[in-house]
């Protein structure tokens, strides 16, 4: 195939009189593709060439609601977005999980015994948690409506759109991943079941977000942050029970095998 000039984009074939397209931000000189090339686009894409990964996570620790308004305000530079890190992170523990080959079922076994008040095995519940568990991913991001919903509700005087109420969502919900990971490696390395700890660690987290946002005062606005996860934790709960329930009505037999029965 002949090559285009130098002088235009080899992406969308513009004229370029710059280092980068002014029209698709493409760089005009490319470098053979090396090892160094690999890492520095790894680099440009999830740390960011300043480091933005490790700013998001340092900064979403000490003080979640600055970043939050940040976003909203519409800085979309100095942070990894809320909708992205999430992704990043769940992407990121799905891998481990596969990699490192832990049962989830086993793993979150001591979190999902606060539900059901009684050991999964050998259980109804086992089949569903293992359902759940099999498609984490994907249940990360269907918690996320209900979290956003909840919150809106209840802070709903405070002046932000559920649009924007689910950015604090996304990154609340996001980063106590790295706990996750954490309890994860425990678990599989020194079979420690350290996941118990991780949820409640999520709530108050969650909690401490809304109280860091919100304007007003703070204690309240952590209560009203703990009674928002339960609340649409509850509703995510429901919409399961209603899932399963369906199940059972339109095909009886695939609920019996998902469930366990």
């Amino acid at each position: 195939m002949e090559q285009k000039p130098s002088s235009h984009c080899i992406n969308c074939s513009a004229k370029v009189e710059a280092v980068y397209c002014s029209q698709c931000g493409q760089k005009v000189e490319v470098n053979k593709l090396k090892w160094n090339t690999i890492l520095s686009e790894v680099n440009q894409r999830v740390l960011g060439l300043d480091n933005k990964f490790a700013k998001t996570v340092r900064d979403l620790t000490i003080r979640p609601g600055h970043v939050v308004q940040l976003f909203i305000d519409g800085n979309r530079v100095k942070y990894i977005g809320p909708v992205g890190y999430l992704f990043i992170l769940s992407t990121i523990y799905v891998l481990c999980v596969s990699i490192l080959n832990v049962d989830m079922v086993e793993f979150t076994r001591n979190t999902s015994d606060i539900f059901t008040g009684q050991n999964a095995q050998g259980t109804k519940a086992e089949g569903l948690h293992r359902m759940l568990m099999d498609n984490l991913k994907i249940v990360s991001f269907a918690l996320i409506p209900f979290f956003t919903l909840s919150t809106y509700i209840l802070f709903r005087k405070k002046g932000y759109n559920l649009l924007e109420t689910s950015v604090l969502i996304f990154y609340t919900h996001a980063h106590p991943l790295l706990l996750s990971f954490m309890a994860l490696f425990a678990f599989k390395f020194w079979g420690v079941s350290g996941n118990s700890y991780v949820f409640p660690i999520s709530i108050f987290f969650y909690a401490f977000g809304c109280a860091s946002f919100y304007s007003g005062n703070k204690v309240m606005n952590f209560v009203k942050g703990l009674l928002g996860f339960t609340f649409g934790f509850i509703l995510f709960a429901f919409l399961i029970a209603a899932f399963v329930i369906l199940m059972l009505v339109v095909d009886n037999e695939l609920a019996r095998s998902i469930l366990g029965q």
